[in-house]
């Protein structure tokens, strides 16, 4: 499974901590000795090497021992609270993010934003998880309140009222805020075009996604959602087949080996009767991946059956979704 944006957030945490704690003192202000926090210190980079390795029971394990061993530095705590909460061991993550806020104060230097962000925002989803929702939005609003310019806690918010449909328009309005902070965030469109999917909202998951292609014109996977969403998209006699058409030609545009891009194009031009142009998709598909050529040559040829010499005739090709 693909990491979320914040699982991401806190795998650069765990670096900087890491390569910061070579630089300065691990844990400042701590009731802890210099000797205890030598052994946190330790502790926590067996702890990294095993987040590392994928392995992250004995991750979670060591950072704990870690914390206990240097209760007053909250990037330990915050480890130990991303790990359970990864394991979906909520409370006790919630427990140890909580030792992180108390002690924002002991964070080494260079990290303390760091600190709080990953700190409120495992919070948030910890307790949303639980299902106390009161909860994780509180933590939510601070991830809001300590960074205002950045989409961290508006897209937290969206994702609390998205939650079983909690609040669809308030989750809608706290996506696009977050889009607002920063239009490049790819989990963002996803949740956006989730939730307007399962609204069967085609004209809102239309806007979301022109609005991706837009802000990321390189995203081959963006314009492809795109793309099917138009060749997806009929009402009565209503299409937008030549919007995908033209989606596609973006695609391969970037990448003229595109076998998928090919394929889609020819499909948005079998759909609009312009066989003479998709059999250019065809012969292009042919030296790129022959069973996609052979599926459009089928498909061409069933589509051709089915509207004889009409061109506005409805197609009857089902579309099969790329990986």
């Amino acid at each position: 499974m693909r990491k979320s944006r914040f699982q991401k957030a806190a795998a650069c945490g765990l670096c900087a901590a890491f390569i910061l704690g070579a630089a300065a003192p691990f844990g400042t202000a701590s009731a802890a000795t210099k000797a205890e926090q030598a052994q946190a210190k330790q502790m926590y980079k067996a702890a990294y090497s095993n987040y590392r390795n994928g392995n992250i029971i004995a991750a979670a394990d060591s950072f704990m021992a870690a914390s206990k061993m240097d209760e007053s530095n909250p990037l330990i705590s915050m480890s130990a609270g991303d790990m359970l909460r990864r394991l979906k061991q909520y409370p006790s993550a919630i427990k140890y993010y909580q030792m992180s806020v108390d002690n924002f104060r002991h964070a080494p230097k260079g990290t303390k934003d760091r600190v709080i962000l990953q700190t409120y925002s495992g919070l948030a989803q910890s307790y949303m998880e639980t299902g106390d929702t009161e909860k994780a939005v509180e933590n939510a609003q601070e991830v809001v309140n300590h960074f205002r310019k950045k989409y961290n806690g508006y897209f937290l918010l969206g994702q609390i009222y998205a939650d079983k449909h909690k609040d669809d328009a308030k989750a809608i309005e706290y996506f696009n805020k977050a889009l607002d902070m920063d239009d490049t965030q790819v989990d963002v469109y996803t949740a956006l075009t989730d939730l307007y999917k399962q609204k069967d909202d085609k004209a809102g998951m239309e806007a979301a996604l022109k609005k991706g292609c837009l802000a990321r014109p390189l995203d081959e996977t963006m314009k492809a959602k795109l793309g099917q969403l138009y060749l997806d998209w009929t009402d009565g006699t209503t299409n937008h087949y030549a919007e995908a058409e033209q989606v596609f030609k973006d695609l391969v545009g970037l990448d003229e080996n595109s076998a998928w891009g090919h394929y889609y194009l020819g499909i948005s031009y079998t759909m609009q009767g312009k066989f003479d142009d998709a059999s250019n998709e065809l012969a292009t598909l042919t030296s790129l991946n022959k069973n996609l050529a052979n599926r459009l040559q089928k498909e061409m040829e069933q589509q051709k059956e089915s509207s004889g010499s009409q061109d506005d005739a409805s197609p009857t090709i089902t579309i099969q979704k790329a990986n």
